[in-house]
């Protein structure tokens, strides 16, 4: 292919044109353009509302940018000498385009313009799969440990051949929902990934009373690990209503839906809406959030103005439900739900001294070790109490009991989801040492 040689791009928005200037390049060599200002593709080859024609070094787009500033950042990717690449092109109007040697060799993902990170060093940056939540799923029973469902107008979930089966039943509006315990916890600079196989029947799909989720989000609610409705929840999520699919972010149990003929990943027209078994994945951060069907990118939800969740340390769910007074048997099958990052789980530990009741960090983190003291010249005992939780309520992670003067600890090394609180009990002087991140 001709070799891209540097130079300058202007973004007409109402015109629709995107012109080169200072570069030889073919309409075969234009693979993706983003607007990343935006968070939307303009142009694609292989999208049938996104293509374009290109006369002259003036490609003009099929898709309506009218509505968008000439001075939008555009990340341009072209076929060059040594591969598919980012392209560093000026903005006419006064933006940078994104930086790259278009002769050099980048190690990126076509589909969703997501490059592997690389240090100022020279180092790529890489790790191990950590396994955050969730599990493969059998078909046996389920621990409660790990695991909660909530079972409302008959609905429920057991154990099949290598999956696990949720069941509406034949009560009016049964629904079933089974959700994990414990949640991924969301740290910096990292993307969490969750993976879903899902057995769906393609027949029961256009039934109008039948809805069907599975994503990270927490529909259900565990107060004193008792799983209750939660009527404020928040994560991301695939929705199958009545055969409409959509995908669905919720903030504090406001929900903001994006049906399918609204997606825009690069491989939403290869989405398949009456599937038999499929894998779903979620990749997600604090701002993007992106969704595949198998291997086909269908979408990505950006937060370009506002959040799309008010915490993003999400466990992973699975629900169906009948709606309209429906007395109609429907099912779902889950082999695999589950959420997993590149990196470890926790930050460094520290270590602090308490001498009463404290809630120590709300949301999720890492717990490495737990000590108790007890001195008194009237000699007695003390227990130390710690809990995944806000209050003593929550679930208790460690305990530790001393009967007279004495120091004794627990490696305790546990993730916790919902904050670490400690509590402690007993005559005489009593400090607590929590190693914690």
């Amino acid at each position: 292919m001709v070799g891209v040689d540097g130079g300058s791009y202007t973004f007409n928005a109402s015109l629709k044109t995107v012109t080169f200037a200072g570069v030889t390049v073919t309409q075969k060599q234009i693979l993706l353009i983003v607007n990343t200002t935006r968070g939307v593709i303009i142009y694609s080859p292989i999208i049938t509302a996104k293509k374009g024609t290109l006369a002259a070094l003036v490609l003009t787009l099929d898709f309506d940018t009218s509505a968008f500033a000439d001075a939008d950042d555009l990340q341009i990717f072209l076929e060059v000498q040594q591969g598919t690449q980012p392209v560093s092109l000026s903005n006419a109007n006064g933006l940078q385009g994104t930086p790259a040697n278009p002769y050099g060799i980048a190690i990126y993902d076509n589909q969703t313009s997501s490059r592997a990170i690389v240090d100022q060093n020279g180092a790529i940056k890489f790790g191990e799969a950590i396994i955050l939540v969730g599990d493969v799923l059998y078909g046996q029973a389920l621990s409660s440990s790990l695991w909660g469902s909530l079972s409302i107008n008959g609905g429920t979930t057991t154990g099949g051949a290598g999956e696990q089966l949720l069941n509406t039943g034949t009560t009016a509006n049964g629904e079933v929902i089974l959700q994990s315990r414990k949640r991924s916890r969301f740290m910096i600079s990292q993307f969490n990934i969750a993976h879903f196989g899902i057995q769906l029947v393609p027949a029961d799909l256009t039934d109008p009373n039948l809805v069907i989720e599975w994503g990270c989000y927490d529909p259900i609610h565990f107060p004193a690990g008792v799983p209750t409705v939660n009527a404020t929840s928040n994560g991301i999520f695939f929705r199958v209503d009545g055969g409409a699919w959509s995908i669905v972010s919720v903030k504090n149990g406001v929900e903001t839906s994006v049906p399918q003929a609204s997606w825009n990943g690069v491989n939403a027209p290869m989405f398949n809406a009456a599937p038999n078994l499929s894998v779903y994945e979620i990749q997600y951060n604090a701002g993007t959030a992106i969704f595949f069907q198998g291997s086909n990118f269908i979408h990505r939800l950006s937060g370009l103005t506002s959040t799309y969740a008010a915490s993003y340390n999400f466990p992973v769910v699975v629900r169906i439900r009948n709606k309209n007074g429906s007395i109609v048997a429907r099912s779902i099958g889950c082999r695999a739900a589950g959420t997993y990052r590149l990196g470890e789980e926790r930050g460094e530990v520290i270590s602090r001294v308490f001498s009463a009741n404290t809630l120590i960090k709300t949301g999720a983190g890492y717990c490495s070790h737990a000590f108790l003291s007890r001195t008194g010249s009237a000699g007695g005992s003390a227990t130390l109490f710690v809990y995944d939780g806000i209050d003593a309520t929550g679930f208790l992670m460690a305990r530790i009991d001393i009967g007279a003067d004495d120091l004794k600890g627990i490696e305790v090394s546990s993730t916790f989801s919902n904050g670490l609180y400690i509590k402690m009990t007993g005559s005489g002087t009593t400090n607590a040492t929590i190693g914690f991140e």
